[in-house]
Order: structure tokens, then sequence, then C-alpha cells
């Protein structure tokens, strides 16, 4: 299961939808901070920001660019950075 790219696309795109939904609920303007499902958003933010020295170390032997491993692990977190690490996301080790 976890050698599926099916099932880690799945997951962000499961994750995906957290964000538009997140997003369009804070961004509305109708008091988002009372909102449990913006708070949620906003801690998965702040985790997948904890997540970008892990993802850097995580990624050594397939390097990413910079600025790709930073956008994509804010936005999926480890289910960008681990298939990425288990080689199941491109069939190089340097993907550009």
């Amino acid at each position: 299961m976890f050698q599926s790219r099916f099932f880690w696309l799945f997951n962000n795109f499961l994750i995906l939808i957290v964000h538009l939904v997140g997003g369009a609920i804070f961004f509305s303007g109708a008091r988002p901070w009372t909102d449990p499902i913006v708070l949620v958003w906003l801690a998965l933010i702040a985790l997948h920001a904890l997540e970008i020295p892990v993802a850097f170390s995580s990624t050594q032997e397939r390097p990413q660019p910079l600025a790709k491993t930073v956008i994509m692990t804010l936005i999926f977190g480890f289910t960008w950075w681990l298939p990425v690490r288990l080689g199941i996301y491109g069939n190089s080790p340097i993907e550009r």
C-alpha cells in the first residue's frame, strides 16, 4: 500500500481539499478564527512548516530544487517528501 503511487496521490488530493476549504473559509472574512476547520487548517500549515528541515534531510538521496521542496512540503507535508524518498515520485534521482 505505501509503495502505491495512487495511495500517495489520493492523500495529496485530500490534503488539497482541506487547503481549499480552510482557505476559503479563512479568506471569506466571516469570523474565521472561531471556525474549527480554519484552526485545523492553520495547524496543518504550521506543522508542514516544521517539516521543511526533515524534508531536506529525507530527500538527500534524491535532491529536489529548494523552492519545490519548500512549496510542496508546505502544501502536502510528508505525503510529498516520503514518496520522493522512497522513489515513488519521479523515475530519476533528480527530478527537475
